[in-house]
């Protein structure tokens, strides 16, 4: 059996590391994870801000599918006080690795967009709900990036033969996420805090205007991106993927602390950079064209993060 190809940009990140676990299981596949090619353990690191590094890397994969993950991400605090760390580097990596896909003739690239463009709303978002004059101010700097890159790539799909696919996730959590505080999102700065708590835990803005979030769990991501693989027909496709729930931060610690078996007080820091935006998304399309829908409920989902932390900590 001739085998797909599946090249993983962005294999030693959070999703990356999730997706590279499940595909190396999968016979139909061989994966090369941008740091090392399958069982031959062949080194691929590459600076995917560099053509010549790109160009190597194309060259020796020859990858039939592209899942790229690669990306500069930092949090919250970043994304108010220094908004172009989210789009500078990623503009350029973006555009060098679809210039690549296309000019290897990759039949499929799926790349993780987000739901940053969507305003802040407490209806569910599809697809189609957004526009340039409703992205949230806060966000503009990394929408706008997703936006031109999503762009890119119905560009390409009509010039060429290849399938491209935009993930929009919502707010990611679970295994192999960032821990520390000063890199990691929401829902891991949650957990950081109250599984290390003692009496209290800070929380970043304010008690009576909160944040909410749509949360899908990693694995969930994982299955997506597999339903896209096997069920995609058209050259270029859109598809949300979240719950389609929200839950405020109050709510999302109220729920860790149940399950860490913690009981904390919980201190509101309205001096520190906060987003209480709320963002919800339709995942209707995803189900009719791909037959997806998420699995792993937030109870679950929160149940396997604490057990992945505590083993990661005690490694």
């Amino acid at each position: 059996m001739n085998k797909k190809k599946i090249l993983i940009l962005g294999s030693r990140g959070f999703i990356g590391t999730n997706l590279s676990n499940y595909f190396s299981k999968k016979e139909k596949y061989e994966v090369f994870d941008h740091n090392y090619s399958g069982i031959n353990k062949r080194k691929l690191r590459a600076d995917l801000t560099n053509k010549e590094d790109i160009e190597w890397l194309f060259n020796f994969v020859k990858p039939n599918i592209v899942l790229h993950y690669a990306a500069y991400t930092t949090n919250s605090k970043d994304v108010i006080e220094a908004p172009y760390l989210h789009a500078t580097d990623n503009y350029t990596i973006n555009a060098n690795v679809l210039e690549a896909s296309h000019r290897y003739g990759v039949e499929h690239f799926i790349y993780p967009s987000c739901s940053t463009m969507y305003a802040s709303s407490e209806a569910p978002k599809k697809e189609e709900d957004w526009s340039m004059d409703t992205i949230p101010s806060c966000y503009k700097h990394v929408a706008y990036m997703k936006v031109a890159t999503e762009r890119m790539m119905e560009a390409y799909a009509n010039m060429g033969k290849g399938k491209y696919t935009v993930i929009r996730q919502s707010n990611v959590y679970g295994k192999w996420d960032k821990t520390e505080l000063d890199k990691c999102h929401l829902f891991m700065a949650m957990v950081n805090k109250i599984v290390n708590a003692k009496d209290f835990i800070e929380v970043w803005g304010d008690s009576n205007n909160q944040a909410k979030r749509d949360l899908i769990y990693v694995d969930d991501v994982v299955r997506m991106v597999e339903s896209v693989l096997i069920n995609q027909k058209t050259p270029y496709e859109i598809f949300n993927c979240g719950q389609g729930i929200v839950y405020s931060v109050g709510e999302i610690i109220k729920l860790i602390s149940i399950a860490a078996n913690k009981d904390l007080k919980v201190i509101y820091n309205k001096d520190k950079p906060n987003i209480p935006t709320t963002t919800i998304l339709n995942i209707s399309k995803a189900h009719r064209v791909l037959g997806w829908v998420p699995i792993t409920t937030l109870t679950d989902g929160i149940k396997k993060t604490l057990e992945w932390y505590g083993n990661d900590k005690s490694n």
